[in-house]
């Protein structure tokens, strides 16, 4: 299963999109390529959220603040699981997280980083030759 390359956001949601893309591009001395995947990355995962608290009657609108650790847990077993992606598509997407979490952190857009204590998911292994 694929990702959908461009999933409708908030006004919120694309708030926040929008501010971290600024943020990136000014402030942070890396590639446009990956900015474009880091921000591909964080809109995903907000589209995710959005509609996961919309399924649940929860608030629709995403907020940094509403995401706790179980939720990425989630999110990074709906990557695995259901758009059955490798681990290497997997990782790249919970770095970008943790970089904005980390970010959001740091900003005092949050409290807690709900990222820290997300775990990478190990490497394939590689296949022995006989």
């Amino acid at each position: 299963m694929k990702r959908t390359a461009q999933p409708l956001l908030s006004q919120d949601g694309q708030q926040a999109l929008d501010l971290y893309g600024q943020v990136l591009q000014q402030f942070e001395d890396i590639s446009p390529v990956t900015i474009r995947n880091y921000l591909s990355d964080l809109r995903q995962f907000i589209a995710w959220c959005e509609d996961c608290w919309r399924a649940g009657q929860e608030q629709c609108s995403f907020t940094p603040q509403a995401v706790a650790p179980s939720l990425l847990m989630c999110y990074r077993e709906y990557l695995q699981t259901t758009l059955c992606l490798k681990p290497s598509t997997v990782n790249r997407t919970l770095m970008s997280l943790k970089r904005y979490f980390a970010w959001t952190r740091k900003t005092q857009l949050i409290q807690f980083d709900p990222a820290s204590p997300i775990k990478f998911v190990p490497k394939e292994a590689a296949p022995l030759g006989i």
